[in-house]
């Protein structure tokens, strides 16, 4: 998902005490977010208000395919980029666990240009129970626009974002479950009131389509003389 480019909040000015307790004000917003989609919204907007960027995007990694793509972005021309687990600065973010903070990403021969016109970059991992998950990036077009201290807070609050990321695909996940039951609990209602065999193995075609989409059915019952 994408939306316009902005210029959001800035840190400049806040004492160590301030940044403090809207980490802490952020961390609890995060964490009260259970749905997946409406957490990767909130995200850039709380970031916003500690951290000023020209463009973001959340990465997630998936392991079987071994790639991170962008689960939500704001200001990317694309937001269907994808990258090799170890490509570019998100990738070797994430296969090192280390946060990498670019002045100017000119220099460095391992970025790559999504959103034209970037100067700055950071990205941050996303760890959970020490394994990667994804990653934040944020850029800017300002050279040099961070710092160490950006860095910090980023980690800070991608420490948050991971944890409430893992807790919303389970909660979609128990969700769907509990969905998928409860039909085949209505599905074996349906089918156990029907007695006559021609209509049954009709019915159990339509409503298997509810279950699972398909071009073809058949239901082969075994004939016992014949094998």
């Amino acid at each position: 998902m994408t939306h316009p480019s902005t210029q959001i909040g800035s840190a400049s000015g806040l004492s160590e005490r301030d940044i403090l307790l809207t980490l802490f004000d952020l961390g609890r917003q995060v964490a009260s977010v259970i749905e997946f989609d409406e957490l990767l919204q909130r995200i850039p907007e709380l970031i916003g208000r500690l951290i000023p960027f020209d463009a973001f995007a959340v990465y997630l990694l998936d392991e079987r395919r071994g790639d991170l793509s962008i689960a939500y972005a704001v200001g990317y021309p694309d937001a269907s980029f994808k990258l090799q687990a170890s490509e570019g600065i998100v990738g070797q973010d994430v296969a090192t666990q280390q946060a990498m903070v670019l002045g100017d990403v000119s220099l460095d021969p391992h970025y790559i240009e999504v959103v034209p016109g970037m100067s700055s970059t950071i990205a941050v991992p996303l760890v959970y129970q020490a394994k990667p998950i994804g990653a934040l990036n944020v850029l800017s077009r300002e050279r040099d626009r961070y710092a160490e201290r950006d860095v910090a807070i980023l980690r800070q609050f991608a420490a948050h974002v991971a944890t409430a990321l893992v807790n919303a695909r389970l909660f979609a996940q128990q969700r769907h479950d509990a969905e998928a039951f409860e039909l085949l609990a209505e599905i074996g209602r349906e089918v156990a009131s029907v007695l006559d065999l021609p209509e049954l193995l009709s019915r159990i075609g339509q409503l298997a389509r509810r279950v699972i989409d398909y071009r073809t059915f058949g239901t082969l019952l075994l004939k016992e003389q014949t094998k």
